[in-house]
């Protein structure tokens, strides 16, 4: 007995996974936001407490070391607490946020990774071109967009990040693969030797800009209240 196919599938065609696809992009991306929120709530509040901290505590040293020469500088020091203490707080709150970010930006790079990893090549393997290096040269944004498409735009990412994931596709990915095929003297490419580019290299190209945007204002957060902390103790030294 036959059963009934749905209306304009024929019996031989396999059921379409698109539908199917885009549910598990959005439980990943909901997955995603989910962990972000849960860790912001737990880095934020401990960032800025210990931003405030440390900030009002070397802030406080040097009110002490004012302590006995008059008016006006007491009322300095205690203002140079309060303006301490508070920006200890939000630089804090802010490096928290960056940490959480940071975090969530690895869980989104490592889930990337799996899904190719589980992505069945031999389903695709129609569905996307088959070029010579020299064609896909001869193609450049052509095939850039379908690249895209196949992998990192499947992914309901923000318009912003996207923009910029598109560009390095365009300024980088397609030039370190073209060439990395040519050292293994790949003559034909399809999905399979671009997926297995993307594993061991084109992931790290793409991702490695938004690693060193997240490390640079480590250093800029941190910097800065250290350098904040650090005078307020060199004039406390002084002062003494």
């Amino acid at each position: 007995m036959t059963l009934p196919q749905p209306p304009g599938q024929s019996p031989d065609r396999p059921p379409d996974r698109s539908a199917a696809t885009a549910d598990a992009a959005s439980l990943r991306l909901f997955r995603l936001g989910r962990s972000f929120v849960l860790s912001a709530l737990l880095r934020i509040p401990l960032y800025a407490v210990l931003g405030g901290t440390i900030l009002g505590a070397a802030a406080y040293a040097f009110t002490r070391s004012m302590t006995g020469q008059g008016g006006w500088s007491a009322a300095g020091g205690w203002t140079l607490l309060t303006f301490y203490t508070l920006a200890g707080l939000l630089g804090g709150a802010i490096a928290g946020a960056r940490a959480a970010a940071a975090r969530t930006f690895a869980q989104f790079d490592g889930g990337i990774r799996n899904w190719l990893e589980q992505l069945p090549a031999h389903q695709l393997e129609n569905s996307f071109p088959h070029f010579t290096p020299q064609q896909l040269r001869e193609r450049y944004d052509q095939i850039v967009e379908a690249m895209f498409g196949s992998t990192l735009g499947r992914f309901p990412l923000p318009s912003f990040l996207k923009r910029m994931l598109r560009s390095l596709f365009r300024q980088v990915v397609l030039e370190d693969f073209l060439e990395d095929c040519e050292r293994r003297s790949v003559t034909t490419i399809g999905f399979p030797e671009f997926r297995t580019w993307l594993l061991s290299r084109g992931l790290g190209l793409v991702m490695a800009p938004v690693y060193a945007q997240f490390e640079l204002w480590g250093l800029l957060l941190f910097g800065t209240l250290g350098l904040m902390a650090g005078g307020a103790l060199v004039m406390a030294w002084l002062n003494a």
